[in-house]
């Protein structure tokens, strides 16, 4: 049917003489081989890179005709589609998982200031030197929080000015202005830098984080409270909101 002497040709004319007995089951092991090799070459597949408007690489293999009508022989690989992120998408996703981390050192910081039991005691004691156990646990929090973002900073995530606005509402529960602004106040800082955070992931066009304590996951079963990440606020159907510390 295909005239002329090439592979191709040949291929594709053993194919349609051996399509027949093989779908039947009644070809020679001699006539399988022959139809496996030219039904590889028939199949040949061509790669086709491209790459959408973030720069990720789509590698697509296709097959290099139509086989749609001819059975497969046994041990045919399909081709694959790869799709090769690129630097910046890799970036991007860093900076997700970073800020990620970030939320959720932010909600230990923050239910820690909560506890009823942490009060201006606890705050006048770091301010005086002489930190109680609680106060240790809360300035420990807060620096690991503001080294976070320094590394976020060191990443390319926030730019100098974003950095220090964000940094600026991390007033060290141990200082003596802190206790003279009282827990109350920094809790509203973590307001803020929650929405600043929240602000900056949308600006990359990053979903953004789930669990903090102003944007807490929604639960309404025990089943939904299991699955809330450790580390993260969620809200009851009564209206309270929870940290989930285990």
């Amino acid at each position: 049917m295909f005239k002329g002497s090439g592979l191709k040709a040949g291929a594709f004319n053993m194919l349609i003489d051996l399509a027949p007995k093989i779908e039947k089951g009644t070809a020679t092991v001699p006539e399988m081989q022959a139809y496996s090799l030219a039904y590889g070459e028939a199949a040949a597949p061509r790669t086709i890179r491209s790459f959408d408007d973030q720069g990720n690489e789509t590698i697509e293999t296709i097959p290099g005709a139509n086989m749609s009508q001819f059975p497969k022989p046994a041990g045919y690989v399909e081709p694959e589609v790869t799709v090769k992120p690129s630097q910046k998408g890799i970036k991007r996703s860093e900076f997700a998982s970073q800020l990620q981390t970030m939320g959720s050192m932010l909600n230990r910081y923050r239910n820690t200031l909560m506890d009823e039991e942490f009060d201006r005691i606890d705050m006048g004691s770091g301010a005086s030197g002489f930190p109680t156990e609680r106060m240790a646990d809360a300035a420990a929090q807060a620096e690991a929080l503001r080294l976070k973002l320094k590394e976020l900073y060191e990443l390319g995530a926030l730019v100098g000015g974003d950095f220090q606005i964000l940094d600026n509402l991390l007033t060290s529960p141990n200082s003596l202005k802190a206790a003279k602004a009282g827990k109350t106040t920094l809790l509203r800082q973590l307001d803020q830098l929650e929405r600043e955070v929240q602000g900056k992931l949308k600006e990359k066009e990053l979903e953004g984080i789930s669990g903090l304590y102003l944007n807490p996951i929604e639960i309404q079963t025990r089943d939904d409270w299991d699955e809330v990440p450790v580390g993260a606020f969620a809200l009851r159907p009564d209206g309270t909101i929870v940290y989930k510390e285990r």
